[in-house]
């Protein structure tokens, strides 16, 4: 539910907006390029100046103009977007507001001058680079660092140096899927997996 009390569905075909009354839905057509840039809705957030942010499967990101009621993609030609099939697969956004992007090419931010950097590498763990895994989910904790949920496990970024560390589960296999992370009202982080139930 966006700031106007729109409520927003992103499905396999696209995005819906509801106003109380009836739904309104916008697609991926190939013969416009202010419509969406896929058919599948990753995920859909609303920054603090109020931009509606779509991002979608193989097709970046999407920022919504409400008042012509088009998609701008601002990002499709930047060297970390371009021919590069980007999932954006979560977005949160930092106490400075620089977005934080989980892709399936690691974690991409974009600051509030629009410049894109990538979150590369850890110093303490040399070859540990987070452009090779697959982030499905982002949350902040409360002392305001990242834990990044990805296809091999959970790694937790310190925003300040763009530190990586990797953090351990209890798994009964090595490596597993993150699905969800979750801060709860008391500061504890809850971790659901594919197949290891949660933590």
């Amino acid at each position: 539910q966006d700031q106007k009390g729109w409520m927003w569905f992103g499905t396999s075909q696209g995005l819906s907006r509801f106003d109380g009354y009836q739904f309104v839905n916008f697609v991926h057509s190939e013969d416009d390029s202010l419509s969406l840039s896929g058919t599948l809705v990753r995920v859909i957030c609303e920054d603090r100046r109020g931009n509606l942010l779509v991002g979608m499967e193989n097709g970046g990101l999407n920022v919504f103009d409400r008042e012509l009621e088009v998609f701008y993609h601002p990002y499709e030609d930047h060297p970390l977007f371009k021919d590069r099939e980007v999932s954006v697969n979560d977005i949160q956004e930092d106490a400075d507001g620089t977005l934080w992007l989980g892709t399936n090419h690691g974690i991409l931010l974009v600051d509030t001058l629009g410049h894109v950097t990538a979150v590369s590498q850890t110093d303490n763990h040399v070859g540990l680079s987070l452009e090779l895994e697959f982030v499905r989910v982002l949350q902040f904790d409360q002392t305001g660092k990242l834990w990044a949920g990805t296809n091999t496990g959970v790694f937790i970024v310190d925003p300040r140096d763009l530190s990586v560390e990797p953090f351990s589960l209890p798994l009964k296999e090595q490596r597993d899927e993150i699905w969800e992370i979750f801060l709860d009202p008391e500061g504890a982080i809850w971790i659901g997996t594919y197949s290891n139930g949660a933590f």
